[in-house]
């Protein structure tokens, strides 16, 4: 009886495309195993969800042909109290840190708007495209402000319930962003499915051609071809999903905030600095037999700063002698 439910559970997972594993911690008693690992802003908010939010909005404007529209509004954005504004545009930033994707979270709905809208240098819209921009804006603000309110300091019972509002209303909203989470296999797989139905309609043309036909219905069959390859290729592309970790576990987050508190403290944005010297010792290295000069020079740097320490404690010392003599004769007068 166990193995039947335990194979009618793994045809379940399958079903719904997820890998059935075995964890030795599930078994262990008193263990939940999503609040084993902790929610981590800076890999899971600022450089996985919202570059991925990035992307798709980067599609989005590539295929309407607004993405130099987007750059110029990026770049021209005024410095504000606790808002450095993007010195380069974003297509010329090769890797992202934490806190230029979060300064870009802020901004991000505003400038996706008001370059899709934007009319005086660009192409008009079709209807299609303005029905597909309402859903992208209300896609983009719900991520956006989910990712926002999840940085809060503190939080309130009102607080939780609008961010886990926010997350139902991407998920009811993603779709339109489907083409652009498509990996290279489905963008191959699309492609291949493009040239069969071209070659299909070549046949059906070839036909046709044996029958008398105007030069207006045959522009409006080849049109009606392409527009036919077309929906095919979005309709393949848009069957992709959006099951992967990361997006999962922000369900979890109201959960870990009601039990453990704000989610900032568990950021490894606070340690990420210790990185950087061992990271700016690897880029000195000859990136061969890397480890030992990383260890060498890190050591080197350590003994340095820690000599750089002493040498102005003794300097300050030295600075401050000559007040010492003299109280210390003042003292020894007074007795």
């Amino acid at each position: 009886m166990q193995e039947t439910n335990s194979e009618g559970c793994q045809n379940r997972l399958a079903q719904l495309d997820i890998k059935p594993i075995q964890n030795a911690l599930w078994s262990l008693p008193s263990i939940d195993p999503p609040a084993i690992v902790r929610a981590d802003i800076l890999h899971n908010i600022l450089l996985q969800v919202q570059k991925n939010m990035m992307e798709w909005v980067q599609g989005f404007l590539g295929k309407h042909k607004r993405l130099a529209v987007f750059d110029e509004i990026c770049s021209s954005l005024p410095p504000y109290p606790g808002f450095p504004p993007p010195k380069k545009q974003y297509c010329q930033i090769t890797m992202w840190s934490g806190t230029e994707m979060r300064e870009v979270g802020r901004v991000i709905l505003a400038c996706f708007t008001a370059a899709m809208h934007r009319g005086q240098d660009t192409s008009c819209l079709s209807p299609a495209a303005h029905s597909d921009l309402k859903v992208a804006i209300r896609a983009v603000r719900a991520l956006s402000d989910f990712c926002l309110i999840v940085q809060y300091q503190s939080h309130t019972p009102e607080t939780i319930k609008y961010m886990s509002k926010y997350l139902q209303d991407f998920h009811k909203y993603r779709h339109v962003f489907g083409e652009f989470r498509a990996s290279k296999a489905d963008y191959r797989k699309a492609k291949g499915a493009s040239h069969d139905l071209a070659a299909s309609q070549a046949r059906q043309s070839t036909i046709s051609n044996y029958f008398q036909v105007t030069a207006r219905q045959k522009a409006n069959e080849v049109s009606g071809n392409r527009q036919e390859r077309q929906d095919l290729v979005k309709e393949m592309l848009g069957q992709s999903t959006f099951n992967y970790p990361k997006l999962y576990l922000l369900t979890h987050y109201a959960h870990q905030i009601e039990h453990f508190g704000s989610l900032p403290q568990y950021s490894t944005e606070i340690t990420e600095a210790l990185h950087k010297p061992l990271k700016d010792a690897y880029r000195r290295s000859n990136r061969v037999d890397a480890t030992p000069q990383i260890l060498d020079s890190y050591a080197r740097e350590s003994a340095c700063r820690m000599l750089e320490l002493n040498l102005c404690a003794w300097g300050k010392e030295l600075e401050l002698a000559p007040d010492i003599k003299n109280l210390v004769s003042g003292l020894q007068k007074e007795r």
